[in-house]
């Protein structure tokens, strides 16, 4: 009897040895998600940490997340992972499998950092509330290097989201003309800090109608690539409204060239504005809309009279007789039309015809001498002064002078 129940405990024991016994190197082994901060639109780093590891060779984890405010970037091995097998699949959304496995075991320590088995990078949605996102973890098969099943529990993080603060997207504004005059022609560039990437835009350029008008507008050449859309409206005097959109962010610094043509003739300063509106990031991030302007000068346009010299000839003047009055203008002067004034003391001279002698030689006038007051030599003697005037558009002034031709211009004149 005796040797029976000796016999019955071994066998129990035997059979006990052959049962699978959940073991693990800590009561307190455990998978952490560390928690994480992100702003709406962000990124989210979210590390899942090994706590009180020991000997574990085989791990099978989960993670769920929300997929409607949220989804995985990426998947990046850590410090616990280095040299194990991993395999990652984030495929479907809303859950993150990965599976490890190591031949020397995954064995935690006191550093925490190097503790961290993965990291998981989330992308949070433009519209996703502010508040605390739930990651959390669960963790199936687990098993030490000998094969025995280890107990490893999961925990639930938290990605606290904030709201996004939009930035401004600043443009700047470069001209190669300040002071123009009327005909000018100037460009304007727009471009902004190549660190302000964006993937969409509307541009509106405003100026005044009355003072300019836009000879061309000039997209720069990066944003003319392959996956780019743009549109250009100058058909309303006043204003160019640009619209540009890409598939992918935009990094180039300039963005577009407007050619204006100065209109009016006038002193007077006018102002340029150049807005950015409803821009975007290339993940739909939104920047504040931003404007700035620059200031021209138009300066009256001063037109110097290109005025051709004019040549007057005379006969000796004898009293009683008639003696003729040349009138003769420069050669190579390009002269379409003109009015000429020959001023005369009537006392002592009347004239008795006027020969047109074609362009250069202009005419002869015959004088005839009613003083009879003796010879007057006006070629001999020198011409004064007062014998060329050179003024525009204004009429002319009587000017008491001796008996000799003494006054011509050329402009149009009113009678004296």
């Amino acid at each position: 009897m005796k040797k029976r129940i000796i016999a019955l405990a071994v066998s129990v024991l035997m059979l006990i040895s052959t049962l699978p016994i959940s073991v693990s190197a800590s009561d307190s082994a455990q998978v952490t998600a560390e928690n994480a901060t992100a702003t709406q639109g962000g990124y989210a780093y979210v590390y899942l940490r090994a706590d009180n590891f020991v000997d574990v060779a085989v791990l099978d984890i989960e993670v769920y997340y929300d997929a409607s405010v949220m989804s995985v970037f990426s998947v990046s091995n850590f410090t616990m992972f280095n040299g194990a097998s991993v395999s990652t699949n984030y495929a479907d959304a809303g859950i993150v499998k990965i599976s490890a496995m190591s031949v020397k075991g995954f064995n935690s320590t006191s550093n925490s950092a190097s503790n961290r088995m993965v990291r998981i990078t989330f992308k949070m949605n433009a519209d996703c509330p502010a508040g605390d996102q739930p990651v959390r973890v669960t963790v199936g098969h687990a098993y030490d290097s000998s094969f025995a099943p280890a107990v490893i529990s999961g925990s639930t993080g938290k990605i606290t989201v904030s709201e996004a603060t939009p930035q401004t997207f600043t443009i700047k504004l470069s001209k190669n003309l300040s002071t123009v005059s009327l005909g000018d022609a100037f460009t304007l560039t727009t471009y902004h800090t190549s660190s302000d990437t964006f993937a969409s835009a509307d541009f509106h350029v405003e100026y005044d109608r009355e003072l300019f008008r836009v000879k061309s507008v000039r997209l720069d050449s990066n944003l003319q690539q392959e996956g780019m859309v743009s549109s250009i409206n100058s058909d309303n005097p006043g204003i160019v409204v640009i619209s540009f959109a890409s598939t992918n962010k935009v990094t180039t610094s300039d963005l577009f060239k407007v050619v204006f043509e100065v209109i009016a003739d006038v002193d007077t300063s006018a102002k340029i504005k150049v807005s950015a509106k409803d821009v975007y990031t290339d993940e739909l991030m939104p920047y504040l809309s931003y404007s700035t302007s620059t200031s021209m000068t138009l300066k009256k346009s001063e037109l110097e009279p290109d005025y051709p010299d004019v040549m007057l000839s005379a006969d000796r003047f004898v009293v009683g007789e008639t003696a003729s009055l040349g009138l003769s203008i420069e050669g190579g002067a390009e002269v379409a039309a003109g009015d000429f004034v020959i001023s005369y003391d009537k006392s002592f001279f009347s004239v008795d015809a006027l020969k047109d002698n074609g362009y250069r030689d202009l005419m002869h006038i015959l004088f005839y001498d009613v003083s009879h007051r003796g010879a007057f030599d006006c070629n001999r003697r020198p011409m004064p002064d007062w014998t060329r005037v050179y003024s525009w558009n204004r009429k002319p002034t009587p000017l008491d002078a001796p008996a000799c031709i003494y006054h011509y211009r050329w402009t149009y004149v009113e009678d004296m």
